[in-house]
């Protein structure tokens, strides 16, 4: 199980990494132009969402992760309400790219007590639970409710707290040692509604070539694209995280959130020595991961 967690969280930080050369570029023939067939962690453009970002630094996405697996490490336990504020207050001065999602959820707490985010149904409100599942599965403890919470801190539009549900239940069944297309069935079947049909078009799909399946799905970053995308990567490649990486990445769109879900699910069934070790060496953040680690 250990060996587990550390693929599932490091996985996720990894993807992140990955994507942020190339991080909401949707022209697939640009990415080619300017990158080549990617091969590991690049530097943003000069035109690029995240200015200022070097090679080996995280997109928000990543940044988010990185201070709620240190806000864990700090307080040892998850409060919401105290989470909330501790976010707010980091976001204040965060000087990375601010989504709309986080620009509307920071104006909303200003008006209200209610712990309910943006109206947004980006997957990356969810993906951000990582470090979370990270530390209750650490402790057996379970993480379906405080994954779906920590998510609609956020984000609350469309399938989105219906599609973090699913991605605990699939996480869950894949650290107690499901392969993950088993437990993306099972959970498809539990879950029903919309979230059981992207579970089945995801697999439905697979071979279908990635650059031409995910512009159908959609690259972006609302859940109902970006999770179905994230689901047909990981079943198509399971047996082989660095090409579900690589072909996310060359896909274009919102490549970030998608790499985390693909990340933390790979990671979380083959373990930590799935990663190259030259892309976890190529964070920047690599020593601090591993310090709460």
């Amino acid at each position: 199980m250990k060996d587990k967690l550390r693929g599932m969280i490091l996985g996720g930080f990894v993807a992140d990494a990955l994507a942020l050369g190339p991080h909401w570029i949707y022209d697939m023939q640009k990415i080619e132009k300017e990158f080549g067939e990617i091969k590991g962690i690049t530097a943003p453009l000069s035109d690029s969402f995240h200015k200022g970002k070097t090679k080996g630094d995280f997109t928000h996405y990543g940044d988010q992760m990185l201070f709620f697996l240190e806000y864990l490490k700090e307080n040892g336990a998850f409060d919401p309400v105290q989470f909330k504020d501790a976010w707010c207050a980091a976001m204040e001065t965060y000087d990375g790219y601010k989504d709309h999602a986080t620009k509307d959820t920071m104006q909303s707490y200003g008006q209200t007590h209610e712990l309910n985010g943006s109206t947004s149904d980006e997957l990356g409100g969810a993906v951000r639970m990582a470090p979370l599942v990270y530390y209750l599965a650490k402790q057996a403890l379970p993480f379906e409710k405080e994954g779906v919470v920590q998510t609609q801190l956020t984000h609350t539009g469309g399938d989105i707290l219906s599609i973090a549900k699913a991605l605990t239940l699939i996480i869950d069944k894949v650290l107690k040692g499901k392969a993950p297309t088993q437990a993306m069935e099972e959970t498809a079947n539990e879950v029903g509604g919309a979230v059981q049909d992207y579970i089945n078009q995801a697999i439905a799909h697979e071979m279908v070539e990635p650059r031409e399946m995910i512009p159908v799905f959609g690259q972006h970053c609302s859940s109902k694209a970006a999770f179905p995308s994230a689901l047909y990567l990981i079943h198509r490649y399971e047996s082989d995280f660095e090409t579900a990486l690589l072909e996310n990445i060359q896909a274009g769109g919102d490549s970030a959130a998608r790499g985390i879900v693909i990340g933390m699910i790979l990671g979380a069934h083959h373990g930590e020595s799935v990663i190259p070790k030259r892309w976890l060496e190529d964070m920047n953040a690599y020593e601090r991961i591993l310090k709460c680690l």
